[in-house]
């Protein structure tokens, strides 16, 4: 699963992160295709003079630690930490 992570810099306000209230995609290209169509809805509405559109994939959920899913995890679980 991905989550997109659009950062804009616009004229005058600065820094924005826009957040998407679709996510998460299965795939990296679904993830993508939606971070350039909020970059192009942003465009449309305010001076973007710099856009950076990223996924970030294995989103935590309900609280849960995602180390296992990770080197650290696996030597924990060969120990017994």
């Amino acid at each position: 699963m991905f989550k997109t992570i659009v950062v804009i810099l616009v004229l005058g306000q600065g820094h924005i992160t826009l957040d998407d209230s679709l996510g998460p995609y299965d795939t990296k290209h679904e993830c993508f295709m939606r971070g350039a169509a909020m970059l192009h809805f942003a465009t449309t509405q305010m001076p973007v003079i710099w856009a950076n559109v990223g996924c970030a994939e294995k989103i935590k959920k309900d609280g849960q630690d995602n180390r296992e899913d990770t080197e650290e995890g696996d030597k924990e679980k060969k120990i017994g930490v």
